[in-house]
């Protein structure tokens, strides 16, 4: 049937309709269990004695002994196999007559997990990742504007021609800056002092506007990224760059894109996912607005999982055109997350690009210069906020609190480029997934542009890996 989240109907693995409920799951398993562990240690005993009844010299028993271990390893491999087997068997049994529901394989209650953060690529994953071949890679196009960059944006300040919304936001007025410097800024994101000293020159404005326009990756960079200024991107205006964008109305129509191929898939949470994975069950969890659930060291739906690049190409996936150099990468990470899922307020390491494909986010975003006011919590790179910035639109404000924060909902379709040290908390109002991407060489571009120095960013250190620093 068209539009059916399934590749192809599944056959029932019981003819009378048998459904199984946990505890008689638990039992069978528990049973079979008894059975062929009571056999392994039993045959070893028997197998013991009669080894030393035949075997008085030492030499001729140790080898014994050695047959024998590798004997009992070969029968436990092969127990634990039957069990598994079994388990699935008993998940496939119970779930006849409901094809549209992915099953998890635990009897236990699902339990709520704690909200998921980002987590940046560490060295050990960097060593592992695949390399981008050739053939891979799709084509850059080397797009020029008609306009020079500095008459895009003469003095860092891009017209208000090249956004949808360029009234509301020319007349939005600026984040605040302050002339008194922090006694130190040590406990705070390794950039906020570069970050406040460029805006006190050009500072950001109030409303983050949405970038309507195609512009050349020279142009992007000169006009958002060396200044710092977050944006809103039209993921249709980056076609010309050679960027093919990934948008769906619904998960259902996300779904014909990516249908179900495996009856259970566990996703692995905070981690690289080896291969390329099959998300049809993910979706579909998402799809009846399902919570997150625990497996382990997996999810039912991706949770800040890494895709290689490998995996990330043939999903039909893509970096952003706009990040120079391109390829200086980390993993990419893929988000999926029920209404009830949101980020407290943090800011990241690096420049960060969010493609939101299917969903509306809100988004309550602070400056780097309010990082006085927020006195986050620094390590790994990321900077937790001690305030409790609303996430939703009715949302009690304290009076005590000096931050100010502008909040903003970016649907799907739009990417957000969210310069390093801004502060955000994130909340979905539907069903969503993204893709996001932390730059690798040059972790805050503005940074970059204020000093000359470039480098990676590690999650081991809360500032950045300059030249001076042998493993980056």
């Amino acid at each position: 049937m068209k539009g059916s989240p399934y590749s192809s109907p599944r056959s029932s693995l019981s003819s009378g309709g048998l459904s199984l409920n946990g505890k008689y799951k638990i039992g069978l398993i528990l049973i079979l269990v008894v059975f062929i562990f009571g056999n392994y240690f039993y045959g070893g005993v028997r197998s013991s004695n009669n080894s030393r009844e035949l075997n008085s010299d030492d030499t001729t028993l140790s080898i014994e002994n050695n047959k024998r271990y590798e004997i009992q390893q070969e029968q436990l491999k092969s127990a634990l196999e039957k069990v598994e087997i079994l388990e699935q068997k008993i998940i496939d049994i119970s779930s006849n007559g409901n094809d549209n529901q992915v099953l998890v394989e635990s009897d236990l209650p699902p339990e709520e997990e704690a909200p998921s953060y980002p987590n940046y690529q560490t060295e050990d994953e960097a060593d592992t990742e695949d390399p981008i071949v050739n053939e891979m890679v799709e084509p850059h196009v080397n797009f020029h504007d008609k306009m020079k960059p500095d008459q895009l944006c003469p003095n860092g300040v891009p017209r208000k021609e090249l956004f949808s919304d360029g009234d509301i936001w020319a007349k939005s007025g600026y984040w605040p800056t302050y002339d008194e410097e922090l006694k130190s800024y040590a406990p705070y994101h390794w950039a906020t002092q570069v970050y406040e000293k460029a805006y006190k020159k050009n500072p950001p404005h109030l409303h983050i506007p949405h970038l309507n326009v195609t512009i050349s990756q020279e142009a992007f960079v000169a006009c958002f990224m060396n200044t710092g200024f977050p944006v809103i991107i039209n993921m249709e205006r980056l076609k010309p760059l050679g960027y093919t964008p990934r948008v769906y109305p619904s998960i259902a129509d996300m779904l014909v894109d990516y249908p179900v191929k495996h009856k259970v898939v566990k996703y692995k949470a905070n981690a690289l996912f080896k291969g390329t994975p099959d998300l049809g069950p993910a979706l579909v969890a998402l799809q009846q607005d399902a919570k997150k659930k625990i497996m382990g060291a997996y999810r039912n739906y991706p949770r800040n999982m890494k895709l290689s690049r490998k995996a990330l190409f043939e999903l039909g996936l893509s970096f952003p055109p706009y990040h120079n150099p391109r390829d200086k990468w980390q993993l990419s990470t893929i988000f999926m997350g029920a209404t009830t899922a949101d980020t407290p307020s943090h800011s990241d390491c690096c420049d960060n690009f969010v493609a939101h494909m299917v969903g509306t986010k809100r988004w309550v975003l602070s400056a780097p210069t309010e990082a006085r006011n927020i006195k986050p919590r620094c390590f790994g790179g990321l900077c937790w906020s001690k305030t409790a910035l609303p996430m939703h639109a009715t949302a009690p404000s304290d009076p005590s609190d000096m931050t100010k924060y502008e909040s903003v909902d970016i649907k799907a379709g739009e990417m957000l480029y969210l310069p390093a040290a801004w502060s955000h908390a994130v909340y979905n109002l539907v069903p969503t997934v993204t893709l996001i991407n932390w730059v690798a060489s040059g972790p805050s571009q503005l940074y970059v542009n204020q000093t000359g120095l470039t480098g990676g960013q590690t999650s081991r250190r809360n500032y950045p890996c300059l030249p001076n620093y042998t493993k980056c």
